[in-house]
C-alpha cells in the first residue's frame, strides 16, 4: 500500500497507477523515447514498468529508492529483463518509509555526475519530505538534469484554494497539524504526508535553477472534481545557461 498508492481514477492498482502517471509525464511533461530518465523513489518500479512500453532501445532509466527491499525487488525482476533500467538504494532516513536510514536527505547527493539526464521523475516523494530536504533535492535534481531537461514532480500544494478544502474537511487528507511552511496529516509520523504552502514550492524551484510551468496541475486530493490526478503535478525546465552562474539582463 505504501509503494503503490491511488489516484483519482483507481485505487491501489500497481499497473494502472503506473501507466496513468507515465501517460501524463509524455503528455504533459514531455517525456520522449529516447530521454535518459532518473526516478528520484523508484519505489517497487510502479512507474519504471510502465515506462518499459515507453522508452526506446536509445533511452534509459536510472531509479533510486530509500526502502532495500523496493530496489532489490526491481534489480532482481526488472533489470534482467530490461537491462537499461538500473535501480540502487540509499541510504535515508524517513520516518515512514525508512526509519532505520542512516542519512538525511538534507545532506544527500545523487549518485549521478552533473548533466546527465533529459528527464527526471518524483510522483509521491516530496509529498513525504519537509520543506528544506524537498528543496535540497529539487537542487540535485537541477544538478543532474541537462540544460532544458525538464521534470514531473507530485506535490500537495497548499494554495488559498486547497486551504479553504482542507479547513472545510473536504479534502481527501485530512492536512491539521503544523510544519514549517505546511501541514501533516499525523503529527506523530510527519512524513506520511505533507502539505507544502505553494509560493515557498514556487520560490524553491526557482533557487534550483528550475522554471516551472505557466500553470501547474491540480490533484482531486483537495476535493477538486477536475483534477489531472490525485496529486497536484509541477512540470518544469531547467535552465539553459550553467547553475550557479548569474542570468544576464
Amino acid at each position: 500500500m505504501i509503494f503503490v498508492g491511488s489516484n483519482s481514477l483507481v485505487r491501489s492498482d500497481y499497473h494502472a497507477i503506473g501507466r496513468e502517471l507515465s501517460g501524463l509525464a509524455v503528455r504533459l511533461g514531455g517525456l520522449r523515447p529516447d530521454d535518459a530518465v532518473l526516478e528520484v523513489g523508484s519505489g517497487t518500479g510502479r512507474m519504471a514498468v510502465a515506462l518499459t512500453a515507453v522508452l526506446s532501445p536509445q533511452g534509459r532509466f536510472e531509479g533510486f529508492g530509500i526502502v532495500r527491499e523496493g530496489v532489490a525487488w526491481c534489480q532482481a525482476h526488472l533489470t534482467p529483463r530490461f537491462p537499461r533500467f538500473r535501480f540502487q538504494h540509499a541510504d535515508i532516513f524517513n520516518s515512514f518509509y525508512c526509519p532505520g536510514g542512516r542519512g538525511t536527505a538534507a545532506a544527500f547527493r545523487f549518485p549521478f555526475d552533473d548533466e546527465s539526464f533529459d528527464f527526471v521523475l518524483a510522483t509521491s516523494v516530496l509529498t513525504h519530505m519537509y520543506r528544506a530536504e524537498a528543496a535540497h533535492y529539487l537542487s540535485e535534481i537541477a544538478r543532474v538534469l541537462r540544460p532544458r531537461g525538464r521534470t514531473f514532480i507530485t506535490h500537495f500544494l497548499l494554495t488559498p484554494e486547497s486551504r479553504i478544502a482542507v479547513e472545510a474537511e473536504r479534502s481527501a487528507l485530512r492536512f491539521a497539524h503544523p510544519v514549517p511552511d505546511g501541514l501533516t496529516t499525523d503529527p506523530s509520523q510527519p512524513e506520511a504526508a505533507i502539505a507544502i504552502d505553494v509560493d515557498a514550492v514556487n520560490a524553491d524551484y526557482a533557487a534550483a535553477g528550475l522554471v516551472v510551468a505557466d500553470s501547474t496541475y491540480p490533484g482531486t486530493w483537495s476535493g477538486r472534481p477536475s483534477g489531472v490526478t490525485f496529486q497536484d503535478i509541477v512540470v518544469s525546465v531547467r535552465r539553459p545557461e550553467p547553475l550557479g552562474r548569474p542570468r544576464s539582463g
